[in-house]
């Protein structure tokens, strides 16, 4: 736990040493609540853009303390370094986005395992989804399914991930499921609701993060988040 609780300061440290701002807030409730149960609140923190900028993506107890987070630095429009963690599981991770391959790394236990994964698509991680989304809204639109991968930490490899328009007739709702038909029988897909500009307002599925209840249990947790944008201060 020690590697954890030093890249969560690392993590902090980045978020007070530079001009970051905060441009999304989201709360977590637990799924069917009636969003009464709150499980987490996240936080979005940006400085530069899509192309050479940072991105952080981090996740707050009802306490308000850090329990995971992400965050991303892009450098031409390429991953440079995505850190991963989640500190009540004790997972670390980070990838880095190199010509035409992905290195993943994970420490477990003070012990650092890494692979060269070959990258066949497009990498798109957490804090990078919703621009995915807008800058492919109009494929959506018109029915084209995108298709992207995503690391998966445990087994060190990547992911292929698809997204679809489903049917809805009041707002635009899409869904993200594994590729693989066997594997995304096994796991539902997380739906997604997109407001008139394409940003996503409400996303209801499977996350990553533990029962805050139970935070060391790997169970698979289903919630629903709420999410608004701004210029927070």
């Amino acid at each position: 736990m020690r590697y954890v609780r030093f890249i969560l300061l690392l993590s902090t440290q980045l978020l007070f040493s530079q001009d970051l701002k905060q441009t999304m807030y989201g709360e977590i409730f637990r799924q069917d609540s009636s969003l009464k149960d709150r499980l987490y609140i996240q936080k979005e923190f940006q400085v530069g853009n899509f192309k050479n900028g940072t991105f952080q993506h981090i996740f707050y107890n009802n306490q308000n303390e850090v329990k995971a987070f992400e965050t991303v630095e892009i450098e031409e429009s390429k991953i440079k370094n995505y850190d991963f963690s989640i500190a009540d599981l004790g997972i670390e991770a980070s990838a880095k986005e190199l010509e035409n391959n992905v290195l993943l790394t994970k420490i477990i236990n003070g012990k650092i395992e890494q692979k060269d994964i070959e990258l066949k698509g497009d990498l798109v991680v957490g804090p990078l989804l919703p621009q995915y989304i807008l800058e492919n809204l109009n494929k959506i639109k018109n029915n084209e399914k995108l298709f992207f991968y995503i690391p998966y930490f445990d087994l060190l490899t990547l992911i292929k991930m698809e997204i679809s328009k489903v049917e809805n007739n009041n707002n635009l709702t899409i869904e993200m499921r594994l590729s693989n038909p066997l594997l995304s029988f096994l796991l539902p897909p997380v739906k997604m609701i997109l407001s008139d500009t394409g940003k996503i307002v409400k996303i209801d599925g499977p996350t990553i993060l533990p029962d805050p209840n139970k935070p060391n249990s790997k169970k698979t947790v289903y919630t629903e988040i709420i999410y608004k944008y701004g210029d927070f201060k």
